[in-house]
C-alpha cells in the first residue's frame, strides 16, 4: 500500500516537473489493484499519452459578428435583467462543457420580452421567453456570460452585467 502511494506521488511529481514536454508513460494495474508507472514499456503495461499542456491557442482571426439589436430610444428604468445562476467567479466542473444559466427579469411591458444569452460575446442559440437556459458543449476555461432583454421588435430593453465563470473539463490524457 505504502509502495503504491509513494509511486503515485512520484509519478505526479514527475508529470508536474516535466509539464512542458509531451511524452508517453506506461501504466499497469496489478491484480491486487495497485498501479505501476514507468517511462519505459514493460510487460502488461498500456501506453498513456500525455499531451503538452503548455500550448497556447491563439484566438480566431475570423471577423467578430456584432448583433444587430437596436437599443430602444426611450430610456426605461423599469426594465432590468440579472443573471442569478451561475454566480460571478464560480467554478463549474463538467466534462461535457454543460451548465445552466438562470436569469431574473423585471419589466413593466405588456408583452412578454425575450431573453438572448451571450457566451464570450456571441449570441448563444435563439432568444427565448424562458428564464432557464441549458448551455451545452462550451470550451473549458474562462467563460463570459451576458443576458439581454429584448422586445418583440428586437430592441434591447436591458442588459445584464457580465458574469465570468471558470469551466473545467476532462484532461487531455488518453489511453492508447
Amino acid at each position: 500500500m505504502f509502495k503504491s502511494s509513494l509511486l503515485l506521488i512520484a509519478l505526479i511529481t514527475l508529470l508536474l516537473s516535466v509539464s512542458s514536454q509531451a511524452g508517453t508513460v506506461y501504466k499497469k494495474i496489478n491484480k491486487d489493484g495497485s498501479v505501476e508507472y514507468s517511462d519505459k514499456p514493460f510487460k502488461g503495461a498500456k501506453a498513456v499519452v500525455i499531451r503538452n499542456q503548455q500550448q497556447s491557442q491563439l484566438p480566431s482571426l475570423a471577423p467578430v459578428i456584432i448583433p444587430t439589436y437596436k437599443h430602444s430610444d426611450k430610456t426605461n428604468t423599469s426594465n432590468k435583467i440579472t443573471i442569478t445562476m451561475p454566480k460571478h467567479g464560480a467554478t463549474i466542473r463538467n466534462n461535457n462543457g454543460n451548465f445552466t444559466i438562470m436569469v431574473q427579469k423585471f419589466t413593466k411591458t405588456k408583452q412578454q420580452p425575450h431573453t438572448q444569452i451571450f457566451i464570450n460575446g456571441k449570441a448563444y442559440k435563439k432568444s427565448s421567453q424562458g428564464n432557464v437556459f441549458k448551455v451545452k458543449n462550451i470550451d473549458r476555461g474562462e467563460v463570459t456570460i451576458q443576458a439581454k432583454l429584448l422586445n418583440n421588435s428586437g430592441n434591447v430593453l436591458a442588459t445584464s452585467l457580465e458574469t465570468v465563470i471558470y469551466l473545467h473539463r476532462v484532461s487531455n490524457i488518453k489511453v492508447k
